[in-house]
């Protein structure tokens, strides 16, 4: 009997699992975060590279044709 509480007492006492799963956490909040600021710039950067294709392509319009 002593041997079942020695095991339990002593499971209940290691943290090397617990250490895992706390890594885990902080991986996957970093990778939400990151997702969610890769989507904003993303976003953002597209709008910004639009802009500016849509300007290059009006100024080549406008060019004169060569003689």
């Amino acid at each position: 009997m002593n041997k079942v509480i020695n095991a339990i007492v002593n499971f209940v006492r290691d943290e090397e699992g617990t250490e895992m799963v706390e890594w885990g956490l902080i991986a996957g909040l970093v990778i939400v975060l990151a997702a969610g600021v890769f989507a904003t710039i993303g976003s953002d950067l597209n709008d910004i590279f639009g802009g500016v294709a849509a300007q290059t392509t009006t100024a080549a319009g406008n060019v004169p044709a060569a003689p």
